[in-house]
């Protein structure tokens, strides 16, 4: 089946982190920490700066858990980037559910807000990953899918299948960096903390990131008219409320109501930043 056209909720492609190779992601990490140095050094004491760095001792001993799959072949290249370089690869089972969801009418209430049935949640997702199992096409995978779910059990599925991989999204080892990020009150400085938190995350978990974040949006701009009608659906606010915990929180994390919500504060300015944070800062590429 032809997929519909995108339309980027951020305009024309970006040059981007992810659309680096590695030699240059590594050079352009290694430039970023040291052209904000006095800045992160504010915020950062030096243990703090060793391990966000991620150099080679860092990732041996102080390593973010990277998301991995049980076989390279279940990587496959989406078009949910914000780049116009390079390619962004996200799991089979995320890209099976988004274009499915992409290729119905999403002009409908209540997406990522309705309550479905535990059942129904669990059967669609068992669904999705029997389709990557049995190695079916996206048009054969698409047509099972939408024969027994709406877009509202898709996108609900949505966040149960972020929430089964072998790691947070965000890693986990990064949840006190976002506190400290979050009660920055220079704006300039968070987006700059934000770009270096990005960086500092394993490759695959930048990828599927993005493409979360991409998607969000698109769907956003289409069940709202691109913000005009918050009526029946929420605005990027709360979906990036609901959507913290998919994304940050395993179900055995043990955070009081307090960190709970500097972390919805987090994930809320971190969304609206995302264009930024995703983009190669100009800064660093006149070194």
């Amino acid at each position: 089946m032809e997929k519909r056209p995108l339309r980027r909720p951020h305009g024309k492609g970006l040059r981007t982190v992810n659309g680096l190779g590695e030699k240059d992601f590594e050079a352009y990490k290694r430039n970023f920490f040291e052209y904000y140095d006095d800045l992160i050094r504010e915020y950062f004491g030096p243990f703090e700066r060793f391990k966000l760095k991620q150099g080679r001792i860092a990732r041996v001993l102080f390593g973010h858990d990277t998301l991995r799959l049980p076989s390279k072949y279940e990587w496959v290249v989406t078009r949910l980037s914000y780049g116009k370089e390079g390619e962004l690869l996200v799991p089979r089972n995320f890209y099976i559910l988004t274009e499915t969801v992409l290729s119905l009418d999403c002009r409908v209430g209540g997406i990522f807000r309705v309550r479905n049935s535990i059942t129904t949640i669990k059967e669609c997702v068992k669904a999705i990953n029997s389709c990557v199992d049995r190695n079916l096409s996206y048009s054969e995978a698409r047509r099972l899918l939408i024969r027994d779910f709406n877009v509202i059990d898709l996108t609900t599925a949505f966040k149960e299948i972020l929430r089964e991989y072998s790691t947070t999204i965000i890693p986990e080892s990064l949840i006190d960096t976002m506190f400290k990020i979050a009660k920055v009150e220079n704006e300039e400085d968070q987006v700059i903390l934000c770009q270096m938190l990005f960086i500092s995350m394993p490759k695959t978990n930048r990828h599927v990131l993005e493409a979360t974040i991409y998607f969000l949006y698109v769907i956003h701009d289409i069940a709202t008219d691109k913000g005009k009608n918050h009526k029946d659906n929420m605005n990027m606010e709360g979906i990036s409320t609901i959507m913290m915990p998919n994304l940050v929180i395993k179900p055995h994390s043990e955070l009081d109501l307090e960190q709970v919500g500097t972390l919805v504060s987090f994930m809320r300015m971190f969304f609206a930043n995302f264009a930024t944070v995703v983009q190669l800062d100009p800064n660093i590429l006149e070194l």
